[in-house]
């Protein structure tokens, strides 16, 4: 590692955060395609938009990298899930818990079609017939005709 980045670490491990900016963003300026620098850049960077900024100028300059993409795509996972709150639903209080909602009473279900009387009328036509008959039969016994 040369000794200009080295430099730039101890400054950020430091916690010289200006100082170690300026560092990475001379190096830069004269090398764009330092990978190395852009990744301490972003260590040194406090803000998410910032480090994003950087990590996407790091792919710009690097556009083979696929550690700087995948760095730049997981920060923007991170930076999405961050600015998302995330909402818990809150237990129910033991004391107002609300009552089930009652059902609707049941449906009955649809009668059949009323069946007209006309098998009443089969019935008392067959009576008749049947009078009918038996009374000729008795009449024909007892030599009525």
């Amino acid at each position: 590692m040369p000794d200009d980045l080295k430099q730039a670490r101890k400054l950020i491990q430091t916690g010289e955060w200006v100082a170690a900016q300026k560092e990475l963003i001379s190096i830069l300026q004269s090398d764009p395609r330092n990978e190395a620098a852009w990744f301490l850049l972003v260590k040194a960077l406090p803000e998410a938009g910032d480090k994003l900024s950087a990590l996407r100028a790091c792919v710009k300059s690097n556009p083979q990298s696929a550690r700087a993409r995948k760095a730049l795509e997981t920060l923007q996972i991170q930076t999405v899930a961050a600015a998302r709150p995330v909402h818990f639903p809150e237990p129910p209080d033991p004391d107002n818990v609300p009552l089930p909602e009652e059902a609707p009473p049941p449906v009955a279900p649809p009668l059949p079609p009323k069946r007209t009387k006309s098998w009443r009328r089969v019935a008392l036509i067959a009576l008749a017939a049947l009078t009918l008959i038996t009374a000729i039969i008795l009449l024909h016994f007892w030599n009525v005709f």
